[in-house]
């Protein structure tokens, strides 16, 4: 950055990525559409380097196909939303990123967040055949019931939520909007405290 010189370094996949920053600041978690034999999944790409490591493959015959990823804070961890074409959904799915563990944590979810502590992720039902609420869920990152926090009553008619972000000390959610007209806002005490 620092020499007024770009440098430009064309990244392994097609267009249609997801992608997210990995822990060091050198390597990168992108998403490669298609089938196993295509070569879809996701990989570890060193930006210094060219190394690529599969991180996540699909099952054999299915395309593989990612529209959110993230990892932690700590970047211990990295959940994506792959299209389950058998369920016509999206499961949300996380990798232990030491171990290489993977699990569905979530079914249908929607573009999502992960706490500061990384315990749970926030999202909506946006990619859910239900079609998108006016709620947000919170669903434990190593799978299970999702808590919904419903925002009907606050939010005007037919808006939806997208583009979702926790705030670093836990306390804050900051979202888009979409209604007739699109607002970004921060609010504040929205998550009910844990009892």
């Amino acid at each position: 950055m620092g020499s007024g010189t770009w440098v430009k370094t064309p990244a392994p996949v097609s267009s249609n990525t997801q992608f997210d920053w990995g822990r060091d600041g050198k390597t990168l978690f992108l998403h490669k559409p298609g089938t196993l034999e295509m070569g879809g999944g996701i990989v570890e790409w060193n930006t210094e380097t060219g190394a690529e490591r599969y991180i996540h493959r699909p099952d054999k015959d299915v395309v593989s196909i990612v529209r959110w990823m993230d990892s932690s804070w700590d970047h211990g961890r990295l959940a994506f939303l792959e299209v389950n074409a058998a369920a016509d959904g999206f499961n949300l799915k996380v990798i232990d990123l030491a171990s290489g563990e993977i699990h569905v944590a979530s079914r249908n979810f929607g573009p999502f967040a992960w706490s500061p502590d990384g315990r749970s992720l926030v999202g909506d039902l946006a990619f859910s055949p239900k079609g998108p609420w006016q709620s947000l869920f919170i669903v434990p990152g190593s799978g299970g019931p999702a808590k919904e926090i419903d925002l009907s009553k606050k939010l005007p008619p037919r808006s939806t939520i997208s583009s979702l972000d926790w705030s670093p000390d836990g306390r804050r959610l900051i979202f888009q909007l979409n209604s007739s007209t699109s607002e970004v806002s921060l609010y504040k005490n929205l998550i009910p405290p844990d009892k």
